[in-house]
């Protein structure tokens, strides 16, 4: 099972869809796979950072519920996109007051894309709190960030399954994909336009990504939510939970339970009794 390995944790971008990785973090835990190791993109950032802050699944999902959270998402475009993101930035610097990725338990990834190179970029050290802003930061909606003499967006644009660091550093890595892909009969109005030319064109940078997964979760009911709908966190909450607990059920499917349970307790003496030689 994962939790006998190092086991790496990617979550996707999606907008308010990200909200399923709550409840997928939720059931990992419920079932006893520990992540040692996050990256995230968009609110896979968000969600990704908040849980590596300490954050219980629970947790986070009240924060989510929160009518600043929720009032954040409720768009204003003016001509640059949404002109501010001070809201964002407030609201993480109090749940992440020490805003460095040093700071936090477990380590975590971050994926932004770089407007200066058109290339995506993954930060794991220093400040955090910029680049998840940054990350979060979609094209035209919202006003792009500059750190240092580096414009930023959002990381979805180049790399909406950030799953290399994990790679590198972990034996087995889940893949979370909550921007799906699908066939829509009718696409009108400027708005609906615009947010189906951005998932094909980010569904693109993930498609490889998630074939190298050694597990993928999709909580495909989320594509029936909008990229806005803040406001349903806790229906987006129990599809990531019912999802992940459906492909946890599957992956156990006509195992030995016992004889897994058996080798557990072996395994675990072995391993106490080359640390008690120590």
């Amino acid at each position: 099972m994962f939790n006998q390995f190092t086991t790496g944790l990617a979550l996707s971008g999606g907008g308010a869809r990200g909200l399923a990785h709550i409840g997928v973090l939720q059931a990992l835990e419920d079932y006893g796979i520990k992540v040692d190791m996050v990256s995230g993109t968009s609110m896979g950032a968000i969600v990704g950072s908040l849980y590596c802050a300490g954050y219980s699944p629970i947790e986070i999902l009240n924060i989510a519920q929160e009518k600043r959270f929720v009032g954040f998402f409720n768009l204003k475009i003016g001509k640059f996109g949404l002109l501010k993101t001070d809201m964002l930035f407030r609201i993480l610097s109090e749940l992440i007051p020490a805003d460095s990725f040093e700071s936090l338990k477990i380590p975590m990834n971050v994926c932004v894309t770089n407007l200066n190179t058109g290339e995506y970029e993954i930060k794991s050290e220093g400040n955090l709190i910029p680049y998840i802003v940054a990350s979060s930061s979609i094209p035209i909606v919202f006003r792009p960030q500059v750190i240092g003499d580096t414009t930023y967006i959002d990381g979805g644009l180049a790399n909406n399954l950030p799953v290399e660091p994990l790679f590198t550093f972990c034996d087995k890595v889940i893949g979370v994909h909550v921007n799906h892909k699908r066939f829509i009969e009718k696409v009108g109005g400027i708005r609906s336009v615009a947010e189906r030319s951005y998932q094909l064109a980010i569904w693109q940078t993930v498609k490889d990504r998630l074939a190298a997964c050694d597990l993928v979760i999709e909580p495909k009911k989320a594509r029936d939510f909008g990229t806005f709908e803040f406001s349903k966190a806790k229906e987006l909450f129990e599809i990531g939970y019912m999802e992940a607990e459906d492909v946890i059920y599957r992956m156990t499917k006509g195992l030995n339970l016992g004889k897994v349970d058996d080798l557990i307790r072996r395994k675990s003496l072995i391993s106490e009794g080359e640390e008690n030689k120590l």
